[in-house]
């Protein structure tokens, strides 16, 4: 007997007696969490009551921690019969403590492991409704693809769910419906039905509604599909100015909070710190707490807004996948082959360390990540050396040690940053010059095809007046198919080459419209119309979020200014006039501290103010280390040559 199986015999009968617990199926079925509800509740009840009990063993050893070092005064209690009362439990009041403590320890953790579990399904769904909505658009232009090639609906579902690495969560709720008819032997309405039901996706549901009800009329698909991709062009254009205005309030939001807000607080933090005393613990707290946190809150919360679209994928495989989803496999015994799938997981691991060794630099370009297993090593080594040689500094104070530390940890960040930006950057670059080149690609294969000639030939043709950055891949999958691969084969290769989400999408529309039909060339205009859709939103987010850009730029010189004047101008007569003893409301003030806090709260705010000007301008953070490194450097200088 499995986990699994000893919760539901424990707590199985308890759950489906409550009502309550019912409406779990359904957030698990959005949540593609397969089990029944009856186990994953019990399983929710039984590893709470675990974490309740390791909380409470917690909580007892804290409270006799607290019992054997702090003193546990009496109650003073005026009326005498509740005295007289309370006095009976007077002997046992570290028991008490010890109860009360370990009770709220159970309790609490015991409680947030259950909403945990309870609320999961919901965020999973959250999470899947995000995905589909930005899929749908392409999984729909797909179906069209497929349907003007006479395909019937049933068959383009089963090609859209054979693309998970394309379509994602689109795929898996077509795959559902595959399953419930030829596994369940469910009829297709009614699988259409169910799936229309259990998507945490208001716009399939309604797209699959929509479609149930043109079934049921006889209508014609290929027109269908065409008015739902002219709307969701639409319904694209109506998000993207609304994520724009959104994007906008944020940014606002951020200069305000993170670097006016800062910069108020430290001005009014340093004048009442010399007249009432030190406020080091707040002005440390909030630079090296408060900009930290909030701005990665403030990252954390773009990255939700951002379409999930722009990611990188591992790579494009349009053979058949042969899965039901949703199905539980059954075990094979744990010796069985064990061995070979051991060697064959070191053999891949070997083969793609030789690759590295053979070309690194060519591996760090086109995985930017690789260069961090050097520069890392290579700034902690540094660091410890430095640590290390001069012990006496680092344990001088706050102060001393970071008149010390503080350039060389700098130089840390420079050594492991700049090697990943120059890498990043170059492969971002490329790959936005082929994302840009794919409108026009189309455009020409469906010029060239309206003539009658195959994709081959076609091909053919492109390169003769090709001078872009395709001209290489379209010689390549041209040399391909001439020396004997399908044409399937060479767009496939193509796209595993550059490993983009939208050059996948279109090789696999061109690749499977082709399949279906010698004439593809309406389908070749829509693709080409869509990415220079998509293409001309980006440019358009671009050129909207310069401004905050520049923004973000200037508050940080805008900062610098403040602090460098506080530090050059304000603070030297302060810090004489506390030496000398003249003001008596200045007070134990140390200009030292404050040149080194200035210091440290302008590289942290270049840090982050970069990160979020990356997240913003161009929807990635590690797009922003060059802009961190850019005001590190600028605040270096102000620092070093100025202050």
């Amino acid at each position: 007997m499995n986990f699994s199986q000893f919760c539901l015999s424990k707590f199985g009968n308890y759950v489906k007696s409550r009502d309550k617990y019912l409406e779990m199926r359904k957030k698990l079925r959005s949540a593609h969490i397969f089990k029944a509800y009856e186990e994953y509740v019990s399983e929710a009840i039984a590893i709470s009551l675990i974490a309740g009990a390791l909380a409470l063993f917690l909580g007892v050893i804290i409270g006799i921690i607290i019992i054997t070092w702090v003193y546990i005064p009496s109650l003073v209690v005026y009326d005498p019969a509740l005295a007289e009362f309370l006095r009976i439990f007077t002997p046992y009041k570290e028991i008490i403590v010890l109860t009360i403590i370990g009770g709220l320890f159970f309790v609490i953790f015991g409680g947030i492991t259950y909403m945990i579990f309870m609320v999961y399904p919901s965020f999973q769904s959250s999470i899947r409704k995000v995905n589909i909505d930005t899929q749908l658009p392409h999984s729909v232009m797909y179906m069209y693809a497929l349907s003007r090639g006479e395909t019937n609906i049933i068959e383009i579902i089963r090609s859209v769910a054979e693309l998970q690495n394309v379509y994602g969560e689109i795929s898996k709720e077509f795959a559902r419906i595959l399953r419930d008819m030829e596994l369940l032997g469910i009829d297709f309405m009614t699988a259409l039905r169910n799936a229309q039901e259990e998507t945490p996706s208001q716009d399939l549901s309604q797209f699959l509604g929509n479609l149930i009800t043109l079934i049921d009329n006889g209508g014609d698909i290929t027109d269908f599909f065409s008015i739902q991709i002219e709307n969701y062009r639409v319904k694209s254009r109506s998000e993207h100015s609304l994520f724009l205005d959104m994007l906008g309030m944020i940014a606002e939001g951020y200069v305000t909070g993170f670097v006016a807000g800062p910069l108020f607080l430290i001005i009014v933090a340093v004048t009442l710190g010399s007249m009432k005393g030190s406020m080091t613990a707040l002005l440390l707290g909030m630079t090296f707490g408060v900009l930290p946190f909030g701005s990665i809150g403030f990252i954390i919360l773009i990255d939700l807004m951002l379409p999930k679209d722009e990611q990188i994928i591992k790579g494009l495989n349009l053979r058949k996948v042969k899965d039901f989803i949703g199905i539980r496999r059954i075990e094979t015994p744990e010796n069985a082959e064990k061995e070979l799938f051991k060697e064959y997981e070191i053999s891949k691991k070997r083969i793609r360390l030789e690759k590295i060794l053979k070309d690194p630099l060519r591996a760090f370009f086109e995985e930017p990540g690789l260069s961090l297993y050097i520069t890392i090593p290579a700034a902690t080594i540094l660091l410890a050396i430095v640590i290390f040689s001069n012990p006496g500094e680092i344990l001088g104070g706050y102060v001393k040690a970071s008149e010390y530390l503080t350039n060389y940890i700098l130089l840390c960040f420079l050594i492991v940053l700049v090697p990943y930006i120059v890498f990043y950057e170059t492969r971002a670059r490329k790959l936005w010059n082929i994302e840009n080149a794919i409108p026009q690609f189309l455009k020409h294969l469906s010029i060239i095809n309206e003539t009658g000639l195959s994709l081959a030939e076609s091909l053919r043709i492109m390169l003769r007046t090709e001078r872009g950055p395709l001209r290489v891949y379209i010689e390549k999958m041209y040399t391909d198919i001439k020396w004997g691969s399908s044409i399937t084969q060479a767009f496939v290769g193509f796209a595993n080459k550059v490993r983009i989400n939208s050059l996948s999408r279109v090789v696999a529309l061109v690749t499977k419209a082709s399949e279906s039909s010698g004439d593809i060339r309406q389908v070749l205009d829509i693709a080409a119309t869509d990415s220079n859709m998509n293409m001309q939103l980006k440019k358009d987010k671009s050129t909207n979020m310069l401004i905050y850009l520049i923004i973000i730029y200037m508050a940080f010189l805008v900062f610098l200014y403040v602090v460098y004047s506080l530090t050059a101008t304000f603070l030297p007569p302060m810090a004489k006039g506390a030496e000398a003893g003249g003001a008596a409301f200045i007070k134990n003030f140390n200009l030292e501290f404050y040149k080194v806090y200035f210091y440290h709260t302008a590289l942290i705010q270049a840090l982050f103010s970069g990160l979020v000007a990356g997240v913003m301008g161009e929807g990635d953070f590690r797009s922003g280390f060059k802009h961190s490194v850019i005001l590190m450097l600028i605040a270096f200088a102000i620092f070093k040559f100025l202050v």
